[in-house]
C-alpha cells in the first residue's frame, strides 16, 4: 500500500536520518553543512509534496522583495575592518536566520589583493510546515558567533591558503552561512503552524553586499562559488554580486546545485518553493518570467548577460542529494544533467561542466578527491585558453 498516509510515514522515518546526516560533513564547505538529505530515504519529500502540503502548511506570504526592502544605498555602508588574513565573524543586525535570529557572515580579509571569493554554504531546502518543521530538511538558526567557531577552519578547499596550488590562496575570503531554508534565494517571511519562519537568503544578500561592496571599492577578479544549496544560490545571486562589486574580470562554480531543464523539478516542486520563497523577485529583474518555470534559462541568461565571464557547473552524474530531494531515479537524473549540459551549458560559449560518475554530493570540500578537477578550476580562473568541460561518456 503507498497511500499519503503510509508516504508520510515514511517521511517522519526518514527525518530521523536527516537529522542524523546533520551532524556529518558531506564535504562541501564548513561541517555545518547538513545538506538536509544526504539519504535515499528523502527521495519520498517529492512524493508527498503535491498531496500532503495542502494539508499541512498554513503558508501566509510577507512579501519583502528586493523592490521594497532593498537597503537604503543613498546611505553609505562602514566598510568591514578586520585583522589581516583570520577568519573573523561580521553580524548583522538587519540580516535574519530562519527563526528570526540574526545573522552575518565570516570575512578573512587580505588587504594586499584586489580580488574576491565568496562561498555560500549549503544545507538543504524547506517549504511547508512539513519540510521546514516536521522533517527539518534543511538547517536552522540560530548561526552568529558561537556557531561560526564551531566551523572555523573546517571550510572549502578554496579557503585554503597554505596550498601553494590553489589559485585563490592569496584572494580575500567571504563566507555566508546558511539558515533561511530557500536556496538563497528567499524574499519572504511565511508562517507555518502560527510560527514565523523567514525564507529570507536573498534579503541577506542584499544585506551583506553593501558591506562588501564598502570593503572592497575595487574589485579585479571575483568569483562567487557555493555547494548544494549554495550551489543553487550561486545561480541565484550571481547577477546581484556582479552588478554591485563590478569587478573587472569574474566568474562563478556552482557545485552541486544543478538547474534541471523543465519538468526535471517537478511543477509541484517548483509551486511550492514560489508559494513559500517567492524566488521570482530575485530571478525575474534579469531573467525575466521564463525563469521561474525553467530554472535551467538562468544559465543561459547569464551567458548572454555577461559573455566575458567564466562560469561553470560540478556535479556527479546520480547526485544521491539531489535526486533525492527532487524525487528522480538515478537512471533519470543522470539523464537530466546530461540534458542540462547539451541543452544550456555546451551551447554557450563561457560556460563549462565537470562531472563525474556515481552519486557523490559536492566537492570543493575535498577537491583532490577528483582527479583533473584542481585543473579544471585553475583554468578557468587564469584564463586558460584549454579550459574545457570534462563530461564521463554514457555507458
Amino acid at each position: 500500500m503507498n497511500t499519503p498516509t503510509h508516504r508520510l510515514a515514511r517521511l517522519v522515518a526518514a527525518s530521523l536520518l536527516v537529522t542524523a546526516a546533520a551532524c556529518g560533513d558531506d564535504g562541501g564547505g564548513a561541517t555545518t553543512d547538513t545538506t538536509g538529505g544526504d539519504t535515499g530515504s528523502a527521495d519520498v519529500l517529492a512524493d508527498v509534496v503535491a498531496d500532503t502540503t495542502a494539508a499541512t502548511d498554513t503558508t501566509a506570504a510577507t512579501d519583502t522583495s528586493p523592490a521594497d526592502t532593498a537597503p537604503d544605498t543613498a546611505e553609505p555602508a562602514d566598510p568591514i575592518v578586520a585583522a589581516d588574513e583570520t577568519w573573523t565573524w561580521v553580524g548583522f543586525d538587519d540580516a535574519f536566520c530562519d527563526d528570526g535570529s540574526t545573522t552575518g557572515i565570516g570575512v578573512n580579509l587580505n588587504p594586499d589583493s584586489d580580488d574576491v571569493i565568496v562561498y555560500l554554504e549549503g544545507g538543504g531546502a524547506c517549504w511547508s510546515t512539513l519540510t521546514c518543521l516536521v522533517l527539518n530538511t534543511a538547517a536552522h538558526g540560530p548561526f552568529g558567533q558561537t556557531q561560526f567557531d564551531a566551523v572555523n577552519g573546517h571550510f572549502a578547499d578554496l579557503f585554503d591558503r597554505a596550498n601553494a596550488d590553489n589559485p585563490f590562496r592569496d584572494w580575500n575570503f567571504v563566507y555566508v552561512p546558511y539558515c533561511t531554508g530557500d536556496l538563497h534565494g528567499g524574499n519572504n517571511v511565511a508562517t507555518y503552524n502560527d510560527q514565523p519562519y523567514h525564507h529570507v537568503g536573498h534579503q541577506n544578500v542584499l544585506t551583506y553586499l553593501r558591506r562588501l561592496e564598502a570593503t572592497f571599492p575595487t574589485v579585479d577578479q571575483f568569483v562567487l562559488t557555493g555547494a548544494s544549496a549554495g550551489g543553487y544560490g550561486v545561480l541565484f545571486n550571481y547577477h546581484w554580486f556582479r552588478t554591485q562589486l563590478d569587478p573587472a574580470t569574474s566568474g562563478f562554480i556552482d557545485d552541486s546545485g544543478p538547474p534541471l531543464v523543465g519538468d526535471g523539478v517537478d511543477p509541484a516542486i517548483r509551486s511550492s518553493w514560489e508559494a513559500a520563497w517567492l524566488p521570482a523577485a530575485t530571478i525575474e529583474p534579469y531573467c525575466g518570467t521564463d525563469c521561474d518555470d525553467d530554472l535551467s534559462l538562468v544559465i543561459t541568461k547569464l551567458s548572454e548577460l555577461y559573455p566575458d565571464d567564466r562560469m561553470s557547473l560540478l556535479s556527479s552524474l546520480r547526485d544521491e542529494t539531489i535526486r533525492s530531494y527532487l524525487g528522480r531515479s538515478p537512471e533519470q537524473f543522470e539523464g537530466d544533467v546530461r540534458a542540462l549540459y547539451a541543452q544550456r551549458i555546451e551551447p554557450t560559449s563561457n560556460v563549462r561542466a565537470f562531472y563525474v560518475t556515481g552519486q557523490t554530493h559536492t566537492m570543493v570540500g575535498d577537491i583532490a578527491a577528483f582527479a583533473g578537477l584542481a585543473e579544471f578550476i585553475a583554468d578557468q580562473v587564469s584564463g586558460d585558453a584549454g579550459w574545457s568541460s570534462v563530461i564521463p561518456p554514457a555507458q
